[in-house]
């Protein structure tokens, strides 16, 4: 397993809606996926919905779920938006992103979400392109904000990985197991265990984010870039 340098392969915020170019359109896939964090108990409050040109991709998305894929016709330049679930209220965030024809991408989205207020940000991440070497890709995302959390892999050291950042990780194929590092409310280090199946050619985009039971540790979220 090696690690490559860190990928921020978010769109650029460079257009407004009203700057739209009228350009060829193509077709692309997008889902939502919620890393959010929340002093809310009721889980179904923190519910998000994507849309995309007026178009609901993406329905009712709570802390630490994602939606299913939505097929999308992209002119190059777009606005993406994240509406709280069940409600004609303003989009919570909205970005700008250059979708590529044939692309794959997760919308992930972090920050804060109360009943009353939002501090949301958004990472629109296409996902790992499949190459014919036999190994297995995960792009990770860290939406963690108030405690550092590292990530080790099978016998390497525990890496550190700052909120907003995404890596890319390269199996080989195998069972992998991940361990998530943090210190819990009293200060001592805990780790928490997770695992992959690394299949060959598999992709796959994972969200470290606030565990929805208990938000003082993280949990992480997998999933397939080639399933629905």
């Amino acid at each position: 397993m090696k690690l490559l340098p860190l990928l921020l392969l978010a769109a650029a915020a460079t257009a407004h809606a009203g700057d739209l170019r009228n350009e060829a359109p193509g077709d692309a896939s997008i889902r939502i996926l919620n890393g959010c964090d929340t002093s809310q108990k009721e889980r179904w409050r923190t519910g998000l919905d994507l849309t995309f040109q007026g178009q609901t991709i993406g329905k009712d998305i709570r802390l630490g779920e994602s939606g299913p894929r939505g097929k999308i016709t992209c002119r190059g330049k777009d606005v993406i938006e994240v509406f709280r679930h069940g409600t004609s209220a303003p989009a919570l965030a909205r970005v700008p992103a250059k979708l590529r024809d044939g692309g794959t991408y997760s919308l992930v989205v972090f920050g804060q979400l109360e009943e009353e207020s939002a501090r949301l940000g958004i990472r629109v991440i296409e996902e790992a392109a499949g190459k014919p070497d036999g190994m297995c890709r995960m792009l990770l995302i860290n939406t963690i904000e108030k405690f550092p959390v590292a990530i080790g892999i099978d016998l390497a050291a525990p890496a550190r990985l700052p909120a907003g950042e995404v890596r890319e990780f390269v199996f080989s194929p195998g069972q992998v197991n991940i361990g998530l590092y943090f210190l819990d409310p009293q200060g001592k280090p805990q780790r928490l265990q997770a695992g992959l199946r690394a299949e060959p050619g598999a992709r796959h985009t994972a969200v470290l984010h606030p565990s929805p039971e208990r938000p003082d540790r993280p949990a992480l979220v997998v999933r397939s870039a080639d399933g629905p």
